[in-house]
């Protein structure tokens, strides 16, 4: 597997490798396991605080399993639909990284894998038996992490929208249109997914609805702690309806 999909590792940032390899034994108490004696040989080639792996690779691993068999998966001319995320589940992982999630780490992590995703993009990729396969990228993640592979401002700014130029002050009219094409105004980067058009893009529904419920519940509760026998008119009133 190691020579199929072979894992190259990268750097965040340009601190010298020994000294982060030596670093990270420190903070993690690593130097307590090994004998004072004992010397560990590591490649250059390994040391890295960051790690990634073919997609096109992986790809071509795992057709045969999704294509053979008396219920394939996949057929042929079908076409392949990748999900790319920024949590890592379901799917798999392709790149991983230490650090916090902001647009600089972000951009040298994409660094990695952009040519590859586009290649795949525009092309698709054939596999072992000289199959052609395209391929379909879909994104998904909650909505900060979304903001920044799409430069755009985050979801508490005056233009916070993923696909159209809605002011935050304009959400409650119900009477505008919005055309669900780009937002311009907002943006503020680069996308780091040159490639991918608005209609692919999919947030998160589960955190957004979560959101949703807990201001709505913030709500209530000031409402009651305004006046604590709100609650009980609101049931009185609903029995004397029924």
């Amino acid at each position: 597997m190691e020579n199929k999909i072979p894992i190259k590792n990268f750097h965040i940032n340009s601190t010298n490798s020994t000294n982060e390899f030596s670093t990270i034994l420190k903070e993690n108490n690593l130097n307590t396991f090994l004998d004072e004696n004992e010397e560990v040989f590591i490649n250059s080639d390994q040391i890295g605080n960051g790690s990634v792996r073919s997609l096109i690779r992986l790809l071509i691993t795992l057709i045969p399993d999704l294509t053979e068999g008396d219920n394939p998966i996949l057929q042929n001319n079908d076409i392949i639909k990748i999900k790319l995320g920024g949590d890592g589940r379901q799917v798999g992982r392709i790149c991983l990284y230490p650090g916090t999630e902001n647009h600089e780490s972000l951009t040298i992590a994409h660094k990695q894998i952009i040519e590859e995703l586009t290649i795949l993009h525009n092309n698709g990729f054939k596999d072992n038996n000289n199959i052609h396969w395209k391929v379909e990228f879909w994104f998904t993640a909650d909505w900060k992490y979304m903001a920044l592979i799409l430069g755009i401002n985050g979801p508490t700014s005056n233009y916070f929208c993923l696909w159209c130029e809605c002011h935050k002050n304009e959400r409650w009219d119900m009477n505008k249109n919005w055309l669900n094409v780009k937002n311009t105004k907002g943006k503020i980067r680069t996308s780091l997914l040159p490639f991918l058009t608005i209609k692919y893009c999919v947030p998160d529904e589960l955190h957004l609805m979560l959101r949703i419920v807990d201001v709505l519940l913030e709500l209530f509760f000031m409402e009651l702690m305004r006046d604590p026998l709100a609650f009980d008119k609101i049931q009185l009133h609903e029995t004397m309806s029924t």
